[in-house]
């Protein structure tokens, strides 16, 4: 991308774990036009960058010439040398409640900092990828408040939810309880419903279940919003073609981004394999939201 263009647009993926979100990111970033980044959070994607760990094309990520540039040029531009000055300046504007963010006053210098870096981080990714367009799907709402005050960021919204039994499902194969897997798929949706209706910009609500079952009108709706035609990517995963993808993630499903053709598999094993009583106990628990986006 031209350094002296006009807004970079970026593609925020905001929500719940175990959403789905890498897969949405790969296949939105499948267009020409637009470069998928994955997950920002600081302890994965600096924390994998700082421990050499494998990029989605292959190479660890401190070979990998895509990152070695990118992180080359942010250097450059910030003057910053210590990775761990931006991953601890995320760590303390992003891991907050709304209410902490919006008492920032006292940081303000610091704050500013922080959107600054991040901003320059998004344009040097753009800038070695060449391409006008990023998707970052790190999924936090206080991100995605953050990314809307970057001065030259134009910021596109999409707020992607998932049946909330599936969600506690996913997290209980990783022994996490009913309870706790619930009231976070609560609580984090709920953020990011004050976030969606706080910012205005251009947004989109995607359920997992209808890109799943319908891709096509789901990146129709998306391509409205850019100006951009997915058509050629919808007919490969309808067919079962699939997308090529040589993605560059360091952070989010890492078994979802190091394949190197994408295809959409439902996965409903939690219909078969999540017993009644705990199916019951996630409804009640995740009952508001639930009813607002269809599951009830």
């Amino acid at each position: 991308m031209d350094k002296n263009n006009d807004k970079l647009k970026v593609i925020y993926i905001m929500g719940s774990g175990h959403t789905g979100s890498t897969l949405l990111d790969l296949c939105i970033g499948a267009h020409p036009k637009i470069q998928s980044c994955g997950e920002f959070k600081p302890h994965l994607f600096w924390g994998n960058y700082q421990k050499n760990k494998l990029c989605g094309c292959g190479i660890s990520s401190q070979s990998c010439p895509f990152w070695s540039q990118v992180i080359n040029d942010w250097k450059s531009k910030t003057g910053i040398y210590d990775l761990n000055v931006m991953k601890n300046s995320q760590d303390k504007f992003e891991n907050i409640s709304i209410n902490q963010r919006i008492n920032l006053d006292s940081y303000e210098t610091e704050f500013y900092s922080y959107l600054i870096y991040n901003q320059e981080l998004l344009y040097s990714i753009s800038y070695i990828s060449d391409k006008p367009i990023l998707v970052d799907s790190t999924k936090n709402s206080i991100r995605a408040l953050n990314l809307s005050l970057m001065p030259n960021i134009e910021l596109i919204l999409i707020h992607l939810v998932r049946n909330g039994n599936a969600v506690t499902w996913s997290n209980m194969k990783k022994d996490r309880s009913v309870k706790s897997s619930s009231k976070n798929w609560l609580i984090s949706n709920l953020r990011s419903e004050i976030v969606y209706h706080k910012i205005k910009t251009k947004k989109l609500r995607i359920r997992y279940e209808d890109f799943i079952n319908n891709p096509t009108d789901t990146l129709n709706s998306i391509g409205n919003l850019l100006g951009l035609d997915f058509s050629n990517i919808s007919k490969n995963l309808i067919n079962g073609t699939g997308i090529e993808i040589n993605s560059h993630l360091l952070a989010g499903n890492r078994k979802v981004f190091s394949s190197s053709n994408l295809k959409l598999n439902p996965d409903n094993t939690w219909k078969q394999k999540m017993s009644y009583k705990n199916r019951i106990y996630s409804k009640l628990l995740t009952f508001p939201l639930a009813i607002k986006y269809g599951y009830l």
